[in-house]
């Protein structure tokens, strides 16, 4: 006894047409899992890239900021050195003011 209904019968005409439904499907399954997959690779892809430029950006900005940090001491150390001039200047007017007073 086979499985199949008789070649020339409407019925075996529906089997094959269910048949080739469900390969069908089952195909457009795979296939749609497979553009999934490589959807979620590319996007992979992508993530892995853009976290790279953002970490090499933040690899700058901190270089840069170091850099800053370093100005702005040299700045406020010749500040500090211009500010002791200034004071001793001050003191030496002071005296010169005082010693034309006498």
């Amino acid at each position: 006894m086979s499985l199949a209904p008789n070649v020339q019968t409407p019925e075996m005409a529906s089997w094959v047409r269910e048949i080739a439904h469900q390969v069908f499907r089952e195909q457009a399954e795979m296939l749609r899992k497979e553009i999934r997959q490589d959807a979620l690779r590319s996007l992979e892809r992508s993530m892995n890239r853009q976290m790279e430029q953002a970490w090499q950006a933040i690899r700058s900005l901190t270089e840069q900021v170091t850099a800053l940090a370093e100005a702005q001491r040299r700045a406020e150390d010749r500040l500090e050195r211009v500010e002791d001039r200034l004071e001793r200047l001050e003191t030496v007017v002071a005296e010169l003011a005082e010693a034309q007073r006498r």
